[in-house]
């Protein structure tokens, strides 16, 4: 998958606004007491696979308003607060380790958790564990093939309502509002990417998907809701592949990403066909890219990238 964008960068300071990228991320049911173990697992598989050396920036606890320089102190943070016991006692558990040259760039590689108890007033919460990859991981057939298997490994353990890994336009956090325009503006060309806000997503989901991605994880909910294992079997006549897994099915839309181009008229078959699949059962009108520069509290704007898949924007 090669690099479409170029770094885009803040005329005063350089901070990295935009970058292409990989996201997985991963919906469970609270609480999170109950997947604490699972989450540490993850965790500790992640920093093996990109060394500790590549993260620079953590952001730990839930009212933590800044980055500060990654340290060891900060992994063992983190590792605490994954312990059942933590997690039992906390209203919210929060973090997030990410690399870049400052605080607060688009990300290349990182690895952010939010969770918390059942909350009665919040029927719709998950809680999230999400990763970002470059987009330099999958060059290759083989190199996706290997990056599955990851995936795979990375949540081996994790009882997941919901999940999708895809390119994806990574934005600082330092600079929100300009980071979503921007990607606004890239994603109307390459609709392959994915556009995301998914620490605010987490309360709206439910036993929803957030539409057609590359890979697709549907838990044991989602996989009723879509008329079972038989009709999931039947995406492969469109090169939709789906593995059982334990808890659920992992879709696969074609061995390597697609992210096509508006402008040159390259289409994107095999998520067209995954997104008429999932649109019954597809949040549309996210309120998370709703209420941010990225649609500007314009639904007709939102709906028409969410889609960009179907053919009209109803």
């Amino acid at each position: 998958m090669p690099t479409l964008i170029p770094k885009v960068l803040k005329t005063d300071d350089e901070t990295v606004l935009l970058r292409d990228g990989i996201t997985a991320a991963f919906f469970l049911p609270p609480p999170l007491e109950a997947t604490a173990a699972a989450l540490q697992n993850a965790f500790d598989r992640y920093l093996a696979h990109v060394g500790l050396a590549t993260l620079r920036w953590a952001s730990v606890g839930a009212h933590a308003e800044e980055f500060r320089p990654l340290n060891a102190k900060s992994i063992e943070r983190c590792r605490a607060m994954l312990s059942v016991e933590a997690a039992r006692g906390r209203k919210l558990t929060a973090f997030r380790l990410l690399d870049g040259r400052t605080d607060g760039d688009a990300p290349e590689h990182g690895v952010s958790v939010i969770g918390n108890p059942i909350d009665a007033e919040e029927p719709l919460e998950s809680n999230l564990l999400e990763f970002y990859f470059p987009s330099t991981t999958i060059s290759t057939p083989e190199s996706a093939d290997v990056f599955v298997s990851l995936l795979l490994q990375l949540s081996e353990h994790l009882p997941i309502r919901y999940a999708y890994a895809s390119p994806a336009l990574h934005w600082a956090e330092v600079a929100e509002s300009e980071g979503l325009l921007a990607a606004r503006r890239v994603a109307a060309r390459y609709p392959g990417f994915d556009v995301s806000f998914n620490e605010v997503t987490r309360s709206d989901l439910g036993a929803n998907t957030r539409g057609a991605r590359w890979l697709t994880w549907l838990g044991p909910e989602l996989v009723g809701r879509v008329g079972g294992f038989d009709r999931i079997s039947m995406l492969a006549a469109a090169d939709i592949h789906a593995v059982k897994l334990d808890r659920g099915v992992l879709l696969r839309a074609g061995r390597v990403p697609e992210i096509g181009d508006c402008n040159r008229g390259i289409d994107t078959p095999h998520l067209r066909a995954l997104a008429a699949f999932l649109e019954p059962v597809t949040l549309f009108e996210e309120p998370a890219l709703l209420h941010t520069a990225f649609a500007d509290e314009e639904p007709t704007r939102l709906r028409e990238w969410e889609r960009r898949f179907l053919g009209d924007s109803r």
